[in-house]
């Protein structure tokens, strides 16, 4: 099927190597749903760019994160995925037919705490109701 990764060589050990550190390091999971819809784009590089590329003195960082995103004045829903500094958002081709859409976003990192990433998003996505 064409799946394949060039790992020919051996390693010696499990691949449980180098995992055992996640369950010490503080690194968890959060999801955060509004109601409602995003103000714009512009919103969401704010957002991103606070989440992502702003220093943060508590050891809160984002590792990865998706979202499905409502923006105000478009039809369609936006996937928004990160992976450390970087991101991208793309129109799905999923119509929007709900008068007050649900927006989904998952969230993996160090030190995350589910109020101030509600926060976040309110400030800078405009309306929402958690």
């Amino acid at each position: 099927h064409g799946h394949e990764h060039g790992h020919g060589h051996e390693h010696g050990h499990g691949h449980e190597h180098g995992h055992t550190h996640v369950h010490t390091d503080n690194v968890g999971t959060s999801y955060v749903e509004f109601k409602g819809w995003v103000a714009d784009e512009a919103g969401i590089e704010r957002l991103m760019t606070e989440l992502l590329c702003t220093k943060h003195t508590d050891g809160f960082r984002v590792m990865r994160m998706k979202a499905l995103l409502h923006v105000q004045g478009q039809e369609t829903a936006t996937v928004l995925q990160a992976v450390a500094d970087m991101w991208d958002t793309r129109n799905t081709a999923v119509a929007i037919t709900d008068a007050t859409p649900v927006n989904k976003v998952v969230f993996i990192g160090r030190n995350l705490h589910r109020r101030d990433l509600e926060g976040l998003i309110l400030r800078h996505c405009g309306l929402a109701d958690f």
